[in-house]
């Protein structure tokens, strides 16, 4: 007997890191007043 394949997929209802939160909460950390973390190693693109 062999288990189903587990996809990553199935446990987020969109894709993508945006569409994880919704869009009031992101624009409310956007908007934040505090002290942003600034990572020199992290990438970020589109």
């Amino acid at each position: 007997m062999t288990s189903p394949a587990i996809r990553l997929t199935q446990y987020s209802h969109g894709a993508g890191c945006g569409c994880k939160i919704s869009p009031k909460v992101l624009e409310t950390i956007l908007h934040s007043e505090q002290e942003k973390f600034i990572d020199p190693h992290l990438l970020v693109g589109k």
